[in-house]
């Protein structure tokens, strides 16, 4: 029981972030082509592990020391590879989809295959140490809930964002048939750029405290950018240009 306690606390912040942002589709997408996308999106998770690991293995191996290889990794392996791993599971779970035919939705799939990808995430972020689940349950159980709340409102959250950023710039190139793979890259260029930025306050305000407040800073700006994407995506051409 304890088992199914972690895991529902663990994925809820993903799916709260996934509802919360359906209703910005002023035409519901099809349950069945959501659940796909957020399971693309679970997938696309594990190469970005396993990458993560490898260049940590690398880079230990060649006498960096612990700070250097958590701010490489965290500041620019992380933020390229989760955003490229995001876009490629939006790409081939929805992209060529016929339910994909306004560009809202493409925004929408988008933030539905980071959640999924955040959903898995969190699996591994509070992962339980067997041992103490088996000493103090009740405690831990406590303390992922209290994990969970800050990675809603931290990782998750940062996770939707970007990946309404790329959304929105794919929306933008599929109007289009000029330059879109340019389009698509300044929009990935940009979300990594905001991703390692989060990345890099949040290990900067460790080291001064006075600097914790860039992380949230960034979040609310990125947050009041998405929802005025949103709005120019409802006026763009119902139907996207999309390659069949």
């Amino acid at each position: 029981m304890q088992l199914l306690y972690f895991i529902i606390f663990a994925i809820f912040p993903s799916f709260l972030w996934l509802i919360f942002f359906l209703k910005e589709d002023p035409r519901p997408e099809p349950k069945k082509t959501i659940l796909k996308v957020f399971f693309y999106g679970v997938l696309s998770a594990i190469p970005v592990i396993l990458i993560g690991v490898l260049v940590s293995i690398a880079m230990r191996s060649i006498g960096l020391n612990d700070y250097i290889v958590t701010l490489v990794s965290i500041v620019f392996v992380a933020a390229i590879t989760e955003e490229i791993a995001k876009y490629c599971a939006l790409k081939h779970s929805a992209l060529k989809s016929s339910e994909c035919d306004e560009p809202p939705d493409i925004m929408i799939y988008a933030i539905t295959a980071a959640m999924g990808f955040a959903a898995f995430e969190n699996l591994l972020f509070l992962l339980p140490d067997k041992e103490v689940l088996l000493i103090s349950p009740n405690i831990y159980l406590k303390t992922v809930f209290a994990e969970s709340i800050i990675r809603f409102a931290s990782g998750t959250f940062l996770h939707a964002l970007t990946s309404g950023i790329i959304g929105y710039f794919v929306a933008i190139s599929m109007m289009t048939t000029k330059h879109r793979k340019k389009i698509v890259i300044i929009g990935l260029l940009l979300a990594m750029l905001l991703h390692g930025l989060y990345n890099l306050s949040i290990i900067a305000g460790k080291e001064n405290e006075s600097l914790f407040v860039i992380a949230p800073t960034i979040l609310i700006m990125l947050f009041i950018v998405i929802f005025y994407c949103f709005s120019k995506t409802r006026k763009m051409t119902s139907i996207c240009k999309l390659e069949k």
